[in-house]
């Protein structure tokens, strides 16, 4: 290796061993002078990190910037109301060769003012700092380490962030951060360094605790949320992207829970729509908005492609929108309410950051971001509610006793772990090694008042911990015991095969337990095990066993609104157990009404810890759908409905009263009034005996789809065009089919004799078509003309135009010179049908040429399901053309016919794919749109038939196959509503 071409006088360079790390090796500092050969290397494998300065800090560096940066603002600031300043370029790969290198850049003047304040704070020298940064795993370089990245972090904010955030205020331009491109959790902390002196994020104050919690009706809070979130008080917000990363969406909420307000934004980035839905669900869950940004379509096609396909469907926007709409009916239900979880899960970002260095040997700091992202995983699988707490948030933590409860005949002392708005009855430290002395103390004056801690990562060595406390000396000595178990496993060679949780109940209230899941050998009891070990302690408020749905919790108040979402592709009937008793208050996405959900099973008589009772209520979500429900205190009568949807009950002292909706005539129901149990059957005589009859009352007036397809000019034949005189030597020559290479290779082609070379091929186009559109992504070096049908369209000069045009057929104005990739409108060249294209390329000098790259969007219009059918199956047997993606939107104008005696229909309709969207629209105005399943409300006593049309259509670029259906179907179920009485004793 040549370390000249890598190393400058001004460099520091550091080589790593890879087997056996100890510390970094200094093998070149500006103090040398001179760069060392290529036998300075030691023997054997190596990690080389060189420090390269990329210019001087100079003074006036940070307000050459901000100048730049207010003139770039105040001229966009009547045009923008944002502005996103990309990351990405920070952290890259870079590929040298055979060599692939990982590049980090910092800005010079943060970078040096970080390394001086740091040199100075620990007592180092410059070299000793960026040696600890290299690899160090000794003590001192963690704390060398920790104490870099805070100053990094705070030279940022100075320099950098607060100038930048201060120029964008005052023009009224929102500054964002863009870090949507790393993929690597650990690339924001060495980009940035510490984020939250970064962005200079502290904790929250007593009054503004005040703001939220001083009202108790639900208008007052929403008056003191909409002041709040204005645009005045919003201006100086961080706003940061982020990837669609459970992880680090559920990280960088912790940081927005326990320090000042930061927006964090989702970049979603999917294929298909129910990826797209499934990464909103998280962002939504973690308080993030969800932000879709990427078009999808084949590797090899063009974004222009992409969005030229997705614009020229002209139902796509309202879709888009419409699916916007639903999502930000999820997120306000999240946003406008609070996280009060009982588990604070700590975050030991300080012993984080003292692992964290630049070399990808031995990093702890990876190991640490796996752990937390796997019991994140597990959490969120066994529905605990929990809030992730930096531990510097930990050690500044008050505990707090609330009155004791009397369960049998013990007393249970209750306590709490207050944390800025959060009071916390568990501890979780997922990674107990490295943990602060005044953590451990917290956590002992924590376990002390009745709290109850699990440590569920490798235990911390005995030397870390100081048996002075009771928790503290259960905490040695259970950590001495794995390490003596670990110690006779090694000397006898046997695997870990009997690891279990350790426990501690006490007697006082509280509970302890340690148990290394990760390192459990059985992957399936090991998350069980973890599970039960937890419940000791901690029950979940919302439990359900079917594992396609995800719940979530907030509260608003003293009310618990709890969030259900189906992330399967197929409908969903399950159970879910709530630790409350109340009402049960439903908002459904599929028709955006807040009714009373009453369907009640029963009441469990289950007492925990709590002594809570549980509601066990059935409940049925369709594909990719989201419910929300709040249980406001109180026992009012619920109703168990088994064959209608109830919507209204109320009670009187001789009768109920049911209102709902229903499709057959004998209704069956259980009325829950208190502990009293009612049951209900009820003959409606209005409703027909067949429930189909009732979905007769829809009828189909028309029907026809709009279909946009891409697809890629594939098949190639080539024939050399010989000079004049020598065409009479070689006669008509035949067209050569050319292999489906990307360069083609000319052979026996005597250069000198000719002319130039003709490419060809011929694609048949479908019916029904009203639109064809060409984009010449990459035409062949040296290519003169390209004609459809023996027309010339495009030439690659004027001159050429005038050359080629000698003939009655070409028309000089409609040919177009082309010299970049573009867009051309080739519907009125189709001649029945058949479209045949013809380039003419100059003979390449080294026999050799690319083959042009060709994109054909087009735009049908179909009046039958039969259409259709012919349509795709004209596609895919032709040979010219590959990669081919279809956009499908199909229309049914629907009249719906009047009932009498009936006041409203309750109408559902459903797609029979659950990657489409339903866009219900009435009178130009659109009713509901959502995911694969709406639901619509129509007057029907006393009015004229109602007119309506439902799209199903597709939102993303979906491949066309032999085996796909190509006919969007629609499928619809009317219930009628209904009213009756009941007389009950």
């Amino acid at each position: 290796m040549d370390l000249t071409q890598l190393i400058h006088r001004e460099c520091y360079a550091f080589a790593v061993p890879t087997r056996e790390p100890t510390r970094s090796y200094a093998l070149y500092m500006p103090e040398l002078r001179e760069p060392p050969s290529g036998d300075a290397l030691p023997v054997g494998d190596y990690e080389l990190l060189i420090w390269h300065p990329g210019g001087q800090a100079r003074e006036d560096a940070t307000s050459e910037v901000v100048d730049y940066f207010n003139e770039l603002s105040q001229a966009l600031s009547d045009c923008i109301s944002g502005m996103a300043i990309e990351c990405g370029g920070l952290v890259a790969v870079v590929s040298d060769g055979s060599r692939r290198c990982l590049l980090r850049r910092w800005w010079s003047p943060v970078f040096i003012e970080a390394l001086e304040r740091t040199a100075h704070t620990v007592g180092e020298l410059d070299v000793e700092v960026l040696r600890a940064l290299s690899f160090d795993p000794s003590r001192d370089a963690d704390e060398i380490r920790s104490a870099f990245w805070r100053e990094l972090g705070r030279a940022y904010h100075e320099k950098l962030i607060m100038p930048l955030q201060e120029v964008a205020s005052s023009c009224s331009i929102r500054l964002a951060w863009d870090w949507s491109h790393w993929r690597n959790p650990l690339s924001p902390w060495v980009a940035f360094g510490d984020v939250r002196e970064c962005f200079g994020l502290k904790r929250h104050s007593g009054a503004h605790e005040e703001q939220f919690n001083s009202s108790d009706d639900s208008q007052g809070m929403r008056t003191k949320l909409d002041a709040y979130f204005n645009e005045d008080n919003t201006m100086n917000i961080p706003i940061i992207v982020l990837r669609h990363d459970q992880w680090l969406l559920q990280l960088f909420t912790s940081l927005r829970e326990h320090t000042a307000q930061v927006i964090t934004i989702a970049r979603i980035s999917a294929t298909k729509m129910s990826e797209e839905l499934e990464y909103a669900w998280h962002a939504i869950r973690n308080g993030a908005y969800p932000l879709w940004c990427d078009l999808h379509g084949h590797p090899e096609m063009h974004p222009s492609v992409t969005l030229r396909a997705l614009l020229h469907a002209n139902w796509w926007l309202r879709k888009r929108s419409a699916l916007n709409h639903y999502l930000a009916r999820m997120l306000a239900g999240m946003r406008h309410a609070r996280r009060y979880a009982p588990m604070a899960v700590v975050t030991p970002l300080m012993h984080f950051q003292g692992k964290l260095h630049l070399s990808r040997i031995a990093n702890e700091a990876m190991e640490c971001s796996d752990a937390w992202r796997e019991l994140d995983d597990l959490l969120h699988r066994f529905h605990f509610d929990y809030d992730w707490v930096p531990d510097d948030n930990m050690v500044e933590a008050s505990v707090i006793k609330k009155p004791p409860i009397q369960v049998s005949l013990t007393a249970i002392e209750r306590v709490g772990l207050c944390i800025g708005r959060g009071c916390y009855t568990v501890a979780v430290l997922p990674t107990p090694q490295g943990c602060c002395e005044a953590l451990w103390v917290k956590l002992s004056e924590f376990y002390e008042a009745g709290g109850s801690i699990f440590l569920l990562g490798a235990p911390p060595p005995p030397s870390e911990v100081s048996a002075e406390t009771e928790f503290l000396k259960w905490v040695h000595a259970t950590a001495r015991s794995y390490q003596v178990r670990f110690a006779l496993q090694a000397e006898l060679g046997a695997p870990v095969d009997d690891l279990s949780p350790v426990t501690y109940q006490n007697p006082h209230g509280g509970c302890l337990g340690m148990f290394d899941w990760r390192l459990c050998p059985d992957k399936v009891e090991s998350p069980l095990m973890t599970h039960r070990m937890l419940l000791l302690a901690l029950r979940p408020l919302v439990e359900t066993h079917h594992t396609a749905i995800k719940t979530a919790v907030r509260w608003l108040n003293e009310t618990p609104l709890i969030m259900v979402w189906n992330s399967s592709g197929e409908l969903a009937e399950f159970h879910l157990r709530i630790r409350c008793v109340g009402t049960l208050m439903q908002w459904q996405a599929i028709d955006g009404s807040i009714n009373d959900y009453l369907h009640y099973a029963r009441v469990e008589e289950e007492v925990d810890a709590e002594e809570t009772l549980c509601i066990v209520t059935p409940l049925t979500l369709q594909p990719y759908c989201a419910s929300i429900i709040s249980v406001p205190t109180g026992m009012r009568p619920h109703v168990a409905a088994a064959n209608f949807a109830v919507t209204h009950l109320e009670v009187n002292i001789s009768e109920l009263r049911i209102t709902g909706y229903a499709r057959q005539r004998h209704l069956d129901a259980t009325v829950s009034i208190g502990r009293r149990t009612v049951e209900i059957a009820h003959h409606c005589e209005m409703l027909p005996d067949d429930p189909r009859a009732l979905d007769r009352c829809v009828r189909v007036l028309s029907q026809y789809g709009d279909i946009v397809i891409v697809a890629q000019v594939h098949q190639w034949q080539w024939m050399p065009q010989y000079r004049w005189w020598r065409k009479w030597l070689h006669g008509r020559i035949a067209w050569t089919p050319i292999a489906e290479d990307e360069r083609v290779t000319l052979t026996n082609v005597p250069a000198k004799h000719v002319e130039c070379i003709l490419l060809r091929t011929e694609v048949n186009i479908p019916p029904s078509i009203e639109r064809l559109i060409l984009w010449l992504e990459r035409l062949p070096e040296g290519w003169l003309t390209l004609a459809i049908n023996n027309r010339i369209i495009a030439c690659s000069s004027a001159e050429i135009a005038v050359t080629h045009t000698s003939r009655a057929t070409d028309d000089l104005s409609s040919i177009s010179v082309i010299s970049t990739p573009q867009f051309f409108d080739a519907t009125s060249y189709i001649n029945h049908g058949r479209m045949e294209l013809v380039m003419r390329i100059h003979m390449p000098d080294k026999g050799s040429m690319h083959l042009p790259a060709i994109w054909l969007l087009m735009h049908l219009c179909a009046s039958s399901g039969q259409t259709i059918d012919d349509v795709f199956h004209f596609i895919t047997a032709s040979d010219a053309i590959a990669h081919v993606h279809a956009l499908r939107n199909s229309n049914w104008d629907l009249q719906v016919r009047a009932l009498d005696d009936v006041d409203e229909l309750r109408i559902e309709w459903s797609a029979t794919e659950p990657e489409s969207i339903v866009h219900v629209a009435r009178n130009t105005a659109c009713d509901v749109a959502g995911p694969a399943h709406v639901a619509t409300i129509v007057g029907s006593h006393g009015q004229k038939p109602a007119s309506m049309r439902v799209q199903v259509s597709d939102l993303k670029l979906m491949p066309v196959t032999s085996d796909m259906e190509h006919k969007m179907e629609l499928r619809w179920s009317v219930a009628s509503k209904v009213h009756f009485n009941v007389e009950v004793e």
